[in-house]
């Protein structure tokens, strides 16, 4: 079977792919939604504390707390949660995952997407012990399964906030434009000289303020710190050391009130 078909020229082809419209207009109209982007990120990160950032290694990361702050201005919704466990073995022994799934939206930007978070019994921050000076895992059956859950569902709320605002591989330099200093964020060093120094009276304070916010709901901070002593082994926040900060953080902010 034969086809009639007629020549086109590549200047032809070149004028069919160029965009319609007025481009000055079009450049200017991108420009400008450029810039309302910005403004909305400094404006979340403005409803934040430097407590709410850790600095690990050079590189901010929003913590529960902040993403709590943001969320009732943003008009952030969680819906359609589904959490679920999976079993899994390997050569180091049985373990497990906990998923949680959810719909994160915001009212204000009119906006909705699916997140998830996981959380495995072997996470460092609830499986890690010390033992004769070196840090090993904990039988899977001595990690409280209810901490693992709940910072599944901590992570799929990070992660929804983070990602829907775009709030993710920021810089200290943009937040200190909104205000958040470097030094007062909570720092995570790993390895290196000092490791194991105690971590300073900044970040001890920051720790007992936290874990303070948590007895509203009736927790006392006698329960918290004996809580805290049987997973870090000391009686002070200011006695941790520094390599355990980011574990203590989690720790605190695992605790639901």
């Amino acid at each position: 079977m034969e086809f009639d078909a007629e020549l086109v020229t590549n200047g032809e082809m070149q004028q069919d792919l160029m965009p319609v419209g007025d481009l000055p207009a079009l450049e200017k109209r991108i420009e400008s939604g450029l810039a309302a982007y910005h403004r909305i990120l400094k404006m979340a990160v403005k409803y934040t504390h430097a407590g709410d950032w850790v600095d690990q290694n050079g590189v901010p990361y929003l913590m529960a707390t902040g993403a709590e702050r943001i969320a009732r201005p943003f008009g952030i919704s969680v819906q359609n949660t589904k959490t679920w466990r999976e079993d899994r073995e390997d050569n180091k022994g049985k373990y497990y995952i906990y998923f949680c799934r959810a719909v994160v939206g915001s009212k204000l930007l009119d906006a909705e997407l699916t997140f998830e978070g996981t959380c495995s019994s072997r996470d460092k921050f609830f499986a890690m012990t010390k033992v004769d000076g070196k840090s090993v895992l904990r039988p899977t059956e001595d990690v409280d399964e209810t901490n693992i859950r709940k910072k599944a569902w901590t992570n799929m709320f990070i992660n929804g906030v983070t990602r829907l605002l775009g709030l993710r591989r920021l810089t200290f330099a943009f937040l200190a434009e909104c205000g958040i200093v470097k030094a007062e964020a909570a720092r995570v060093d790993y390895g290196g000289k000092g490791a194991s120094d105690t971590i300073s009276e900044a970040q001890g304070k920051l720790l007992y303020a936290k874990a303070k916010s948590k007895t509203d709901g009736g927790a006392s901070m006698e329960m918290i710190k004996e809580d805290f002593k049987k997973e870090f082994g000391v009686d002070d926040f200011r006695a941790l050391p520094k390599n355990r900060m980011n574990d203590a953080l989690a720790f605190i902010e695992a605790i639901k009130v």
